[in-house]
C-alpha cells in the first residue's frame, strides 16, 4: 500500500495514482463542493476524511464520482484516507 501526502499548497486538482488505480480530488481549495472522481476502481473504496487535530469529521463508502458537501465545515486544511483492497491513499485538501 502507499501512503502520501499532498503539498497543501497545490492549487486546483490533487491527484493521487497507485499500480493502475487513479484518484482525482477537486476544486482544491473548494467553498461547497468537493468531487473525488477514481478510475479504474473495481470495488467499493472507503473514504474518511480528518481535520488538522487528527478527528474524524466524515466516512463514507464510495462509488464511482462522489461529491462532498463541505460548506458548513470550517475553514481549513483536511485529510481525506482512500482505503481499498490495494491500500491506503491520503490527499489534503483545504476549505475557504
Amino acid at each position: 500500500g502507499t501512503f502520501l501526502v499532498i503539498d497543501p499548497a497545490t492549487v486546483g486538482v490533487s491527484e493521487k495514482t497507485a499500480n493502475s488505480n487513479k484518484i482525482i480530488l477537486f476544486p482544491n481549495p473548494s467553498e461547497d463542493m468537493v468531487t473525488i472522481s477514481m478510475e479504474n476502481f473495481r470495488q467499493d473504496i472507503f473514504v474518511r476524511v480528518r481535520n488538522t487535530s487528527g478527528k474524524i469529521i466524515y466516512e463514507s463508502i464510495l462509488k464511482d464520482n462522489f461529491i462532498m458537501d463541505v460548506s458548513a465545515w470550517m475553514k481549513g486544511l483536511y485529510l481525506a484516507e482512500i482505503i481499498d483492497g490495494q491500500g491506503h491513499q491520503a490527499i489534503t485538501f483545504m476549505v475557504n
